[in-house]
């Protein structure tokens, strides 16, 4: 063998001893220190070896701090000495170390591993109640209680009042919170996200709540107005919304006995059925009446119902109440211009259409020495019927008497054709009639061609 090839030889000897060595020195070396790109917990521990990773591990448990992100920005923290917290040596690092095979170093050495391990800590439980308590955000004298949403009246109307969020915390909570987040070494959490915070249970997006702020602000919109021609009554926004009371429990109601007292104030200034008024004669006089079954009587249920349907629709119109009975004329004086009058102590009758005098006759009213006989007075009726021909009987006096114009206006009495030899002076003190009011034929007749069924009649 030539010497330039034993020099090559040799050469060739000395590498693979060196590549050996290196080898070996390399796997000795990873036997004790992990493999660059090695991460413990997220912490790069390459190269390291138990020691330097346990000695990295207890300067990050003492700096350990939990960061409490709480409503409105505010930060509070809790640190590893208030916890008491400090590094555990339990021989974790050295296993994961011995799992590594040092032989494989050269294929290691290019890829990177993550390990995760218990992070070997101790740390006094039992303060972090403590601690909690002692938080800022804690302190119950500065803690704002929720608030529901709300309907609030306004200048304008009904509008919804937002909730108020506070920043109220449930002490136990939040503990087990903080207690969770240490024993995960986390290093924040927001009491926000984590929804620790105490929360109203009605927002200001709430569809009920909404939809009944609508129809409160429906039923102010509404306008009823009641026509009775020379006066009116309604019930305006203002009004309605006086209506519209506290419920006791957060909202508002319709007050129906307000819509009711309302209807019943109506009522007491317009029904006019059997209550007393002012009449005008003939000649001018005035004289009082009360009685009869003439006039208005407003259903008020009836009538009440109804203006609620209104308000609750959010109505604006001119209406008129349901009526119980009816009388003719709706204005103040409700016998209007066309009704017949009747004067006891003149023996007169008139007749009256749209406020002129058509008929003018004396008459013969009921007997007035016989109380069973005398022709009701006093008051106002209504013409209950109209027949003709008629004939007119009586059980009790035992007559039969046909008439061409039958209109009565208090059951059996009633205006009605008659012949007779005189009319009006004296003679009803002494011939009177069974209690209706004789009237001559021509006379009779055009009174029945002028009223109609309702008509009033006033005697006195």
């Amino acid at each position: 063998m030539s010497k330039r090839k034993k020099i090559a030889l040799v050469i060739i000897l000395l590498c693979i001893i060196l590549i050996l060595g290196i080898y070996f020195a390399a796997a000795g070396y990873f036997s004790r220190h992990f493999y660059p790109g090695t991460r413990i917990n997220g912490m790069d521990v390459g190269t390291m070896n138990a020691q330097q990773v346990k000695k990295q591990m207890q300067d990050k448990v003492r700096e350990y701090t939990l960061t409490i992100h709480e409503r409105g920005d505010g930060l509070e923290t809790i640190t590893a000495a208030q916890l008491e917290m400090d590094y555990k040596d339990d021989g974790e690092i050295e296993e994961l170390i011995k799992a590594q095979n040092p032989w494989m170093w050269i294929v290691s050495m290019t890829r990177k591993k993550d390990l995760a391990v218990d992070a070997g800590r101790t740390y006094n439980e039992s303060v972090i109640d403590t601690l909690v308590e002692q938080l800022d955000c804690m302190d119950e004298t500065a803690m704002v209680q929720p608030q529901d949403a709300k309907i609030e009246r306004t200048d304008t109307g009904f509008a919804i009042a937002p909730e108020t969020k506070g920043n109220a915390l449930d002490g136990e909570e939040v503990k087990n919170a903080v207690r969770q987040a240490v024993s995960e070494l986390k290093s924040e959490i927001s009491l926000e996200e984590l929804g620790l915070y105490k929360k109203p249970s009605v927002y200001g997006n709430d569809q009920e709540l909404k939809s009944r702020v609508d129809e409160l602000n429906r039923m102010t919109a509404a306008q009823i107005t009641y026509d009775f021609k020379d006066r009116t009554f309604t019930a305006d926004s203002e009004t309605i919304s006086a209506w519209i009371v506290d419920d006791g429990q957060g909202g508002f109601v319709l007050d129906e006995n307000a819509a009711s007292r309302f209807v019943y104030n109506m009522a007491y200034d317009t029904d006019t059925f059997g209550q007393r008024r002012e009449f005008t004669t003939f000649h001018g006089n005035t004289v009082s009446l009360k009685g009869g079954d003439y006039g208005w009587v407003i259903d008020k249920e009836a009538t009440t119902q109804a203006l609620i349907e209104s308000v609750r629709n959010g109505v604006t119109e001119t209406r008129e109440p349901v009526y119980l009975y009816r009388g003719k004329e709706r204005a103040s004086n409700d016998i209007g211009g066309t009704y017949v009058e009747v004067s006891i102590s003149e023996q007169r009758m008139w007749c009256y259409k749209d406020g002129k005098v058509i008929v003018d006759t004396p008459v013969v009213t009921g007997l007035e020495s016989d109380p069973a006989r005398m022709t009701p007075r006093g008051g106002v009726w209504a013409i209950d019927a109209k027949k003709s021909p008629s004939v007119l009987t009586s059980d009790v006096y035992g007559y039969r008497q046909p008439v061409t114009f039958w209109m009565p206006f208090n059951g059996d009495v009633g205006i009605h054709d008659l012949e007779r030899s005189g009319w009006g002076g004296d003679v009803y003190l002494t011939n009177g009639s069974h209690g209706c009011v004789n009237t001559p034929y021509d006379k009779a007749e055009i009174i029945y061609n002028t009223v109609e069924i309702g008509t009033p009649v006033v005697v006195y």
